[in-house]
């Protein structure tokens, strides 16, 4: 259903459409309803125990309590900037920001990646305060996760506030 006033698709409907995004694209890359007008999760993440299966399952007996969701990254690096200053440094350095994928939040913005082999051989992991006023979002450094199918173990996922949650907006 598209809001009148802004041409956005309701909450809802938004939030079912990046399921079905992330689960045929990313399905490493799980949703998960967090506390309302807060950062953390609605329910345990850690340990590899929240699965796709438990989102429908959240969603369908519970979703319309929920107003704000968060994206496990675990195949994902997410660079935000808190700040307008910081968006303009970024985005004057690096260009290609400005046509990845991208989140307006309220204090600037989140500019999503795929975890590169390289971030696998650097370990690199959430840090925050990269620059001034610029974060990483990404796996953690807690390797405490479930072991896949191959053998490698997963690492803890970081989470992402994502659209539709409060003062969050795709812009591409």
């Amino acid at each position: 259903m598209m809001d009148k006033n802004s041409g956005h698709h309701s909450a809802p409907e938004g939030i079912s459409r990046l399921a079905q995004f992330f689960k045929s694209k990313y399905p490493d890359n799980i949703l998960i309803p967090l506390q309302s007008e807060k950062k953390c999760p609605a329910m345990s993440h850690k340990g590899g125990q929240y699965t796709w299966e438990d989102w429908d399952t959240c969603m369908k007996k519970n979703g319309h309590k929920y107003t704000d969701f968060g994206l496990l990254v675990r195949t994902m690096v997410v660079v935000g900037a808190d700040s307008s200053e910081a968006v303009a440094m970024l985005e004057s350095k690096y260009p290609a920001l400005l046509e990845c994928p991208c989140v307006q939040t309220r204090k600037g913005k989140h500019y999503y990646f795929l975890r590169s082999k390289l971030c696998e051989e650097k370990n690199v992991t959430d840090s925050p305060g990269v620059w001034k006023q610029v974060d990483l979002k990404t796996v953690t450094n807690s390797y405490h996760e479930h072991v896949s199918g191959d053998g490698s173990e997963i690492p803890t996922a970081g989470v992402v506030v994502v659209p539709p949650s409060t003062n969050k907006s795709w812009l591409r």
